[in-house]
């Protein structure tokens, strides 16, 4: 505790040019740890980020392909100022993707899964519903 209070009484009696000196030295140090630690925590973000990506797509095949195989294509659009997100699912004779979480199965034929808040957004504006005209399930 001593030594702390001499490096004070040092500081606030050498003058003010060594007082602006120490206060710009602590922040540069402290920016410098900042710009350390961002960098640090940069990979873990984008593995967490794309675990969960890898976790949200289907798994359209496992094991090898025979006979006709199930295509999946998936749009990203802005909607907005939110991602609207499309999957587009032809299913094949031989491997058949799960159905995402929160379903019970794949849509059939004609048949499009919406999320509730984009269900009270289509029927507030028309042009929102325009982009899917099947039956909707939510």
């Amino acid at each position: 505790m001593r030594e702390f209070l001499l490096g004070l009484r040092l500081l606030f009696g050498s003058g003010r040019g060594n007082r602006t000196r120490f206060l710009l030295m602590t922040l540069g140090g402290s920016l410098g740890v900042c710009c350390l630690a961002l960098v640090l925590t940069i990979p873990a973000i984008l593995d967490a980020h794309d675990g969960r990506a890898a976790g949200r797509d289907p798994q359209v095949f496992a094991g090898r392909p025979t006979g006709q195989r199930s295509l999946v294509q998936e749009f990203r659009d802005p909607h907005g100022s939110r991602p609207f997100g499309r999957v587009f699912i032809a299913l094949g004779t031989q491997d058949t993707p799960a159905p995402p979480p929160g379903l019970s199965g794949l849509p059939g034929p004609g048949e499009v899964y919406v999320s509730p808040p984009f269900t009270t957004s289509s029927s507030a504006s028309p042009a929102s519903g325009a982009c899917c005209r099947a039956r909707k399930r939510a």
